[in-house]
């Protein structure tokens, strides 16, 4: 069932990823991102004020991010560098409240409705505490920031639905809010 909101966006520009992170109101609840580099790409969790980077993943590679989407309960940030262009965050979130030395655009009114993405693979043992190892013969490991599941894991997600001209309804944003077990094939209806 849709409901009607406000999504407030702001942005800020010339802006590091790790200081744009840190000035973000995440308040309670993990915060999770998804890190796109040359050299792969990555989920991580961010907390104490840094990267909580998979097993294996040095945190070397972090200055080779030029793309981040880094998400929690209260809204969502996107981290973009382009070379020569600088840098631009840009923050979504369905409460007022903005990330300090972010410039606010028009809120938009739209239509919430949740969403989630499965992602590929199912959870191996994992002895790394606060981490699970989803596996698939096609891909190999994706390492996740999730304390415990069994089965799989989706990533949650809001897609704001917008009416613009002569009625045509389309979706104007989506933000990625966190992470969800969901019950495996040997255990139907469990998480």
């Amino acid at each position: 069932m849709a409901t009607e909101t406000t999504l407030h966006v702001s942005q800020a520009v010339d802006i590091d990823l790790t200081a744009a992170v840190a000035a973000v109101p995440w308040g309670e609840g993990p915060v999770t991102a998804l890190l796109y580099a040359p050299a792969g790409c990555w989920l991580a969790r961010w907390a104490d004020d840094r990267f909580d980077l998979p097993p294996g993943v040095d945190s070397g590679l972090l200055a080779g991010v030029w793309e981040a989407r880094v998400f929690g309960a209260a809204g969502e940030l996107r981290w973009y560098s382009t070379p020569g262009e600088g840098s631009r965050a840009v923050w979504l979130s369905e409460h007022e409240g903005m990330p300090a030395g972010f410039a606010a655009d028009s809120p938009l009114t739209v239509e919430r409705h949740e969403h989630q993405y499965v992602l590929w693979g199912e959870t191996d043992a994992s002895d790394v505490p606060g981490w699970q190892a989803l596996t698939t013969a096609q891909l190999g490991t994706l390492w996740v920031p999730f304390e415990s599941a069994r089965g799989r894991i989706a990533l949650q997600a809001v897609e704001y639905w917008q009416e613009f001209a002569h009625g045509n309804v389309a979706v104007a944003e989506q933000r990625l809010v966190g992470l969800a077990a969901l019950p495996g094939r040997d255990a139907p209806g469990e998480v």
